[in-house]
């Protein structure tokens, strides 16, 4: 085990929610998945263009204190996440895989996933320019 720190985006696949649930003794626990770019990379992707390499991290926060703050969490929420790692082998259809585990002291939300349609105020389309937006 190692220490850890990483900024990434949160990934919830879709009609899923945080894996949040309970110890035996009573303790919460949150867990998600969240994917890092080797790169920094955070632009958009474009038609034709390929995503940077991509490390995936799956986390464990524990302890209502830390869980509390995280229960709103949404796919694509940019985070900060501090803890411990750990890595763990394992067998899909016969071929051998690598997974890491977070233990995580702290998660931050730096950047909350925005939907800009829902941010967006309707306006007539003037068409006098280029859309900020697109």
């Amino acid at each position: 085990m190692a220490d850890f720190g990483a900024k990434g985006y949160v990934y919830i696949k879709e009609g899923e929610s945080l894996n949040e649930r309970k110890t035996s003794k009573g303790v919460a626990v949150l867990g998600f998945k969240m994917r890092t770019r080797r790169d920094g990379w955070r632009g958009k992707q474009k038609e034709g263009e390929q995503y940077p390499p991509s490390d995936w991290w799956n986390v464990t926060v524990f302890d209502e204190a830390r869980v509390a703050p995280l229960r709103n969490l949404k796919n694509g929420d940019y985070v900060y996440v501090k803890g411990t790692i750990s890595q763990t082998e394992f067998e899909v259809e016969g071929k051998k895989r690598t997974g890491y585990e977070v233990d995580a002291d702290w998660v931050m939300v730096a950047a909350p996933k925005v939907d800009t349609q829902a941010a967006t105020p309707a306006v007539a389309d003037d068409d006098d320019g280029p859309d900020p937006l697109d």
